[in-house]
C-alpha cells in the first residue's frame, strides 16, 4: 500500500501548474457520438444538455483523460490501446483508476449504486463493466478488460513522521522523514515516490515523480527534489509504496511557507 503526506511550500506567486493540470480542456455537445482522445484532456459538459450514449476512443501513446464530467462517464463506452494496464480502486473518489506501464493515470471511472463502472474495452478483448466489492473495496479481477491483475488493498504502510522540509534553493526542496513498514514489507523493500505539482488537488502519478528512493532500514531518509520552477507555489506529496505495490488513500498535510 502507499500512505501519502502533503505539505505546502511557499516560493512565491501561482505560477502555470504542471502534472495533471496541464491537461486540454475540451466541452462536449449532446449531440456527439463518438470522441476520439489523442492527448492529455478533460472532457466537460455544456450547461443544460441531454446526453445520450457516446463511445469515447483513446488513441495513442499520449492518449489519457485527466477529468471527465460524470453525466459524460455514465453513458459512455471507453475503447483504450491494447497494453496492459494497472487498474486500482481509489475509495476517496469512488472512481477506479487505469494506469499504463509508465505509471501515468490513463482514466478514472465512476462506480454507481452496484459498484459498477461505464463499459471499458481494452484493444479486441471483450467489453466489460469492472465491478467494485462493497465490503473490502477491491476489484473483482474476472470483471477486469485485460489479463493485468488488480492491486489488492491491505493494511497500510505505518504513518510517515515528517522530519524537515526546506528550501535553501529557489528550485530545489528538501525533505526529511522516518522510515515506515508494513505487515507485508520490511523497512528495507518501502520505495518512496517524491511528487510535487503546482496544483494542490493533484493525483499522484507517474508524470509527477521529481524523485524516488528505496527504503534504508529505521531511522531518517533524506532526498532533495530539484528542477522545480522559482517563484512558484509547489505542493508535494511523499508516498511509501510496499513491495506489492499496494496503495493507501491517507492524505495529511502540513503547510510551510518561504519569503
Amino acid at each position: 500500500m502507499r500512505l501519502i503526506f502533503i505539505f505546502t511550500l511557499l516560493l512565491a506567486p501561482l505560477h502555470t501548474a504542471i502534472g495533471a493540470t496541464d491537461a486540454q480542456l475540451r466541452h462536449i455537445d449532446d449531440d456527439a457520438q463518438q470522441i476520439l482522445v489523442e492527448d492529455h484532456v478533460s472532457l466537460l459538459v455544456l450547461p443544460e444538455q441531454d446526453y445520450g450514449e457516446l463511445e469515447i476512443i483513446l488513441q495513442g501513446d499520449n492518449a489519457r483523460i485527466a477529468e471527465i464530467s460524470l453525466s459524460l462517464a455514465a453513458n459512455a463506452h471507453f475503447l483504450l490501446p491494447d497494453h496492459d494496464y494497472r487498474y486500482s480502486f481509489n475509495s476517496d473518489t469512488a472512481r477506479v483508476e487505469i494506469f499504463n506501464d509508465a505509471e501515468l493515470r490513463v482514466l478514472a471511472l465512476p462506480v454507481d449504486a452496484e459498484g459498477l463502472t461505464p463499459w471499458v474495452r481494452v484493444g479486441e478483448r471483450e467489453e466489460t463493466r469492472i465491478a467494485v466489492d462493497a465490503f473490502t473495496l477491491t476489484l473483482i479481477e474476472a470483471t477486469l478488460p485485460s489479463e493485468q491483475a488488480a492491486v489488492a488493498f491491505g493494511q497500510a504502510p505505518e504513518q510517515i513522521e515528517l522530519v524537515e522540509a526546506s528550501s535553501l534553493k529557489p528550485d530545489e526542496i528538501a525533505l526529511s522523514w522516518l522510515a515506515t513498514s508494513d505487515n507485508d514489507t520490511p523497512a528495507s523493500q518501502i520505495r518512496y515516490l517524491l511528487h510535487a505539482a503546482t496544483d494542490s488537488g493533484f493525483i499522484p502519478d507517474g508524470s509527477t515523480v521529481y524523485a524516488e528512493v528505496m527504503g534504508a532500514g529505521s531511522g531518517t531518509i533524506s532526498e532533495t527534489i530539484t528542477g522545480l520552477l522559482p517563484d512558484t507555489r509547489y505542493y508535494v506529496k511523499v508516498e511509501a509504496v510496499d513491495a506489492a505495490g499496494h496503495r493507501s488513500s491517507t492524505v495529511r498535510g502540513v503547510t510551510l511557507c518561504f519569503p
